[in-house]
């Protein structure tokens, strides 16, 4: 018999810092706000560690929602340093490579937490099938700009 998929979160970048628990919070607080009919009884919580070893841009899962933590992107010659490379998440680590792994997970929601230097809404620009707004929520030592994706509702 087929066991049916439950709901799967996956949160995605360097964890370990003292922020975690606030993002963790933040994206179960307000998964409701966006997705009424989910069901967290069930819920698989995939933490991926990007120091750890894996790649979440080769990874082929999907997801119900993705929340990106943390993750550092290239300079861009506008007064960011280059990343170390302990930092480079991935030999594939882009623009282009976090967009399409991004519409791959098929994620009904996508939260992009921005920091100094980290990706953001802006630096992804567009998803296919997506829709993206800008929040801002605060934790408590600063204000963190949310980048919220949103999955269009496909034709058929």
């Amino acid at each position: 018999m087929h066991k049916a998929r439950g709901f799967r979160i996956a949160l995605v970048g360097f964890r370990g810092s003292e922020r975690d628990a606030a993002y963790n919070d933040y994206v179960e607080q307000t998964i409701h706000d966006h997705l009424p009919q989910a069901d967290l009884r069930d819920a698989t919580l995939d933490e991926i560690d990007l120091i750890d070893e894996r790649d979440f841009l080769v990874e082929r899962e999907t997801y119900d929602v993705v929340a990106l933590l943390n993750i550092y992107r290239e300079s861009d010659g506008a007064g960011l340093p280059d990343i170390p490379a302990f930092l480079r998440v991935s030999p594939l680590h882009s623009q282009y490579e976090w967009v399409r792994r991004l519409a791959a997970s098929r994620a009904a929601v996508i939260y992009v937490f921005a920091g100094p230097g980290g990706i953001d809404g802006d630096w992804l620009g567009q998803i296919p099938h997506y829709d993206r707004r800008q929040l801002t929520t605060t934790f408590p030592d600063s204000e963190i700009g949310v980048a919220l994706f949103r999955r269009h509702e496909e034709k058929q």
